[in-house]
């Protein structure tokens, strides 16, 4: 899908955003098929790159993002971040179905809409949540 075809299917508030990304789309000119997932991905890459003034790390972050959420949705993820203080954060997590069904009321939005990954923190039972530029390492 072209860019002026992606214009005309989404409302003129993202299209700002949008006109952002086709750096990081060119970059990622492998995706052949432009899906909600591939935009997502797309703004991440964007988002990421703009914080780290990375192009390149924008694009890597933003596919191991990718690979991590599959992995939380799958059961169970281990990975690595940055947290605010500095220190390295090692975390086993989860986004099960049935785990969000119990724990998710659906009135709050979606943490990617703040430029963050969440999960559920399976050492300390809650939510918990990172910038997307600060994950180091998906085992």
């Amino acid at each position: 899908m072209m860019m002026t075809e992606l214009k005309k299917e989404y409302s003129p508030l993202n299209l700002r955003e949008m006109e952002k990304m086709s750096l990081a789309a060119r970059t990622l000119s492998h995706v052949a098929v432009v899906n909600n997932n591939t935009v997502n991905t797309l703004r991440r890459a964007t988002v990421i790159a703009n914080r780290t003034n990375s192009i390149e790390l924008g694009v890597v972050k933003s596919a191991m993002i990718d690979e991590l959420k599959s992995k939380l949705r799958a059961g169970y993820a281990r990975f690595e971040f940055v947290k605010k203080d500095g220190t390295i954060r090692e975390a086993e997590g989860c986004l099960t179905p049935n785990l969000m069904e119990q724990k998710i009321n659906g009135n709050g939005i979606s943490r990617d809409c703040v430029n963050t990954v969440v999960y559920w923190d399976l050492n300390k039972g809650a939510f918990r949540s990172f910038r997307f530029e600060t994950l180091i390492r998906v085992y």
